[in-house]
Formats: structure tokens, C-alpha cells, sequence
């Protein structure tokens, strides 16, 4: 069983969130507002209402040890980059940001994300894939 960060409750974060926690996975989601912190609460081992980008924060909702931290937030570019930031200097070693173009994508990379998700994107590629009778990418 692994031990999973997620930052942002929107549908990805809640998504992967959920998804992790149905796999048998311990799962901490962080989320800044209050609201999707009470819809969400049982899509996780546990929510924490609190700023991501705040190492102190990140510290005690228990990032140190995670096995990979997912950054969903849908907030601005800011904020993504300064939780990866933060995760980065707590050693998290996998680190997985959602980003909003390719440009964004290379960003996080070289702010030493291990991997960057456009789910517009990714979801668009694996129709079309589907539409033309590949299944995968």
C-alpha cells in the first residue's frame, strides 16, 4: 500500500483522489477551500484544508515519505509552481503536476517535476486512438 499526496479538489484532483483510495491506497488531498474540503471528505484517508504551497502545511498533513505527490489545482500558474517547489525541497521524489499547455508542461519539468498530465490533451489523444481503432496512448 502506498502513500499518496493530492493538492486540489477539483474533478482531477477529487478523481485521482478517489481512484487511489478505491485501490487500497492511503491518500492525504490538501485543498484550500473549505467547501470542497466538506464535499470531498470521503474520497481520501484525509482531507486537510490548508495552503499547498506552504512547506510547513505540506509538512503536516504528512507529504514527507509520500510515495508521489499529484498537483491538481486549477488555480493559477503560481500556485502549481510553488507547490512543486515546496514538495521538491521536502525530498518528495515523484512529484506529478497538472498543467494547462505544453509550454506550462516543460515548465514544471524543469522545475524538477517528474511528469506533467494535460488532460485535455491526454484524453483527446487516447480517442482519437480509440476512434481509429488503436486502442492505448
Amino acid at each position: 500500500m502506498g502513500r499518496y499526496l493530492v493538492i486540489g479538489l477539483g474533478a482531477f484532483g477529487a478523481t485521482v483522489a478517489r481512484t487511489l483510495e478505491d485501490l487500497g491506497h492511503e491518500v492525504i488531498v490538501i485543498e484550500r477551500d473549505a467547501s470542497l474540503v466538506d464535499r470531498h471528505a470521503d474520497c481520501a484517508s484525509r482531507v486537510v484544508e490548508g495552503d499547498a504551497t506552504d512547506p510547513e502545511v505540506l509538512r503536516g498533513a504528512g507529504a514527507v515519505g509520500a510515495d508521489a505527490a499529484v498537483i491538481a489545482t486549477g488555480e493559477t500558474l503560481a500556485t502549481s509552481v510553488l507547490a512543486t517547489l515546496a514538495l521538491r525541497d521536502l525530498g518528495v521524489k515523484a512529484i506529478y503536476v497538472k498543467a494547462a499547455s505544453d509550454t506550462e508542461a516543460r515548465a514544471f519539468e524543469a522545475l524538477g517535476a517528474t511528469d506533467s498530465i494535460i488532460p485535455e490533451k491526454d484524453a483527446g489523444i487516447r480517442l482519437a486512438h480509440r476512434l481509429a481503432g488503436r486502442p492505448g496512448a
